[in-house]
């Protein structure tokens, strides 16, 4: 069943893959870049606006057999706010046993947000790499 609000996102992805239809039948310059946060359905159809425009597939396999995705340019927020890494905190204290040196790594890693911008479309593994393909 699809609620109220996934009924909804449902038809604003589906209106927005048929602009980006329309948009690639007729414009020569490059898709717009994609922005978040966005749902799966609008990722997905910036990939496949994207792969059209580069004539390439939004999947692909290289030499070793590893399956690549296309990553379409656009950009993000990294990390977290001041207010997330407290409720981080928080949850890790109620946790019977946490790792050893975690509240340190969210306390240092996790902040401060920032913003992460890919200029360019580029390919990345759809799963980790394994020690065969290391190797």
């Amino acid at each position: 069943m699809i609620t109220r609000n996934g009924r909804n996102r449902c038809l604003m992805a589906a209106a927005l893959v048929a602009w980006f239809a329309s948009w690639t039948s007729t414009a020569r310059s490059a898709p717009p870049s994609a922005i978040a946060p966005f749902a799966t359905p609008i990722a997905k159809a910036h990939q496949a606006v994207w792969a059209a425009h580069l004539s390439v597939a939004v999947e692909a396999k290289n030499v070793l057999g590893m399956t690549l995705v296309l990553i379409p340019p656009g950009e993000f927020l990294m990390g977290s706010t001041p207010e997330q890494v407290e409720h981080a905190l928080q949850w890790l204290k109620a946790l019977p046993r946490a790792a050893p040196g975690e509240a340190e790594r969210i306390r240092n890693e996790e902040q401060p947000q920032h913003r992460v911008v890919f200029p360019r479309p580029f390919r990345i593994g759809r799963t980790e790499v394994t020690v065969g393909q290391y190797r």
